[in-house]
């Protein structure tokens, strides 16, 4: 699975953003993968998990997301596939047993044809993936939740569109400064800076700065944003404090109406 270098710093599955949206229902006419793969995956101590971020292409020597007419996503719990499948955060899960957050699987799927699927079609795929193996049905909510909504300073964001592959290790003792092209990770979209921040905030972060796509993003000096972020955070820093002085943005506690979704019904599945 694709694995971003310093997101394990905040320990934690990293999921989509609230922008993403959600897609409605369940449809009988949906697509389907061609042949899916499920197994469950020899989890080790220690082992740093991840779900596939929707719109990433997976790099060469990966196992994650699209990668040509096969879907891939390997060390991925049942809350994870139910992210990617519906374009969701897992706070907007609702009613998710206990085994849907331990239980972890490898999963490879292959659609029909040669045609890469787009990432739509495999959300779709996904979705009637889980009501055949998991057996899940779900509904939908509204309901009011606490949230942090991210904005710019008045003085300016420290973040900004990247010109080149950003810092994360500087030039130190003779050696030459590592960078994110480094890690043959895809550019990172700003949708997942927000995302892990929200992780480091234990609490769901609705992105206000008007930052959208692009082709990766790196502070103004040209540091990644997660290692300028983990900087501010190193001791007994507060998350709102290194989001100032990191990013040159605020998090400011509201409260707001979330779709969620409701799990009626789930299964274990049997493999294969």
């Amino acid at each position: 699975m694709n694995r971003h270098p310093f997101a394990v710093l905040l320990a934690s599955p990293i999921v989509v953003a609230l922008g993403l949206g959600l897609l409605k229902g369940q449809a009988s006419t949906s697509p389907v993968f061609e042949v899916a793969s499920l197994r469950a995956h020899p989890i080790s101590t220690g082992v740093y998990i991840r779900p596939w971020l929707p719109t990433f292409q997976c790099p060469p020597k990966r196992n994650c997301g699209i990668l040509g007419n096969r879907f891939r996503e390997d060390t991925v719990r049942l809350a994870e596939l139910i992210v990617d499948a519906y374009g969701v955060k897992k706070f907007q899960i609702a009613g998710l047993p206990p085994w849907g957050e331990s239980d972890v699987y490898d999963l490879e799927a292959k659609v029909a044809g040669e045609i890469p699927p787009t990432v739509d079609q495999v959300r779709l795929m996904l979705q009637a993936f889980l009501a055949d193996r998991f057996q899940l049905r779900i509904h939908h909510e509204t309901r009011l939740l606490p949230v942090y909504e991210l904005f710019a300073l008045n003085k300016g964001i420290k973040v900004v569109p990247a010109k080149g592959p950003c810092v994360v290790v500087p030039a130190n003792e003779g050696h030459a400064a590592r960078t994110l092209s480094d890690t043959e990770d895809p550019p990172l979209p700003w949708a997942f800076y927000v995302e892990t921040l929200a992780i480091s905030a234990h609490q769901p972060v609705i992105d206000k700065t008007g930052l959208e796509g692009g082709d990766g993003y790196c502070t103004e000096n040209g540091v990644d944003p997660l290692r300028a972020l983990s900087r501010g955070l190193g001791g007994a820093g507060s998350v709102f404090n290194a989001v100032e002085e990191a990013w040159g943005m605020k998090l400011e506690a509201r409260k707001a109406p979330v779709d969620v979704i409701v799990i009626d019904k789930v299964e274990k599945p049997s493999e294969n």
